[in-house]
C-alpha cells in the first residue's frame, strides 16, 4: 500500500512537468525581449501627459496670481499640486507648494 502514493506522486510531478516546461519555453522568448526596467509606452505616455498638464496648471497659476487674480491662482496651483503629487514629482510638489504659501500669506483674505 505505501507504494502507491509514491507513485501518485511521481504522477503529479511528471503531469506538472509536462505542462509547465513547454509553457515555461513559450513564455521565455516573450520575456527575454523585454527592457528590464522599461515602463510601457501608455504608462509613460500618461506619466508625461499629466506632467505637461500639471506644468500648464503651474505656469497658468503663476500667470494669474502676476495678474492679481489669486483666487483663481490657488485653483490652479492646487490642480497642479495633486498632479504632482500623482505622479510623485517632489520637487514640483515644493514649487507649487512654496507659490501657494506665498499667496496665502501676503493675502490673508484668500483662504483654501
Amino acid at each position: 500500500m505505501k507504494p502507491a502514493p509514491q507513485q501518485i506522486k511521481l504522477s503529479k510531478r511528471k503531469v506538472r512537468l509536462t505542462v509547465l516546461l513547454p509553457l515555461s519555453c513559450c513564455l521565455l522568448p516573450v520575456t527575454c525581449c523585454l527592457p528590464p526596467h522599461a515602463a510601457p509606452p501608455a504608462v509613460a505616455q500618461t506619466l508625461d501627459t499629466r506632467k505637461a498638464e500639471a506644468d500648464r496648471l503651474s505656469k497658468q497659476g503663476q500667470q494669474l496670481l502676476d495678474a492679481g487674480r489669486v483666487k483663481e491662482a490657488i485653483v490652479a496651483f492646487e490642480a497642479a499640486l495633486k498632479l504632482y503629487q500623482s505622479i510623485g514629482d517632489r520637487a514640483q510638489e515644493g514649487a507649487v507648494l512654496s507659490n501657494s504659501r506665498y499667496e496665502n500669506d501676503s493675502h490673508k483674505n484668500v483662504r483654501f
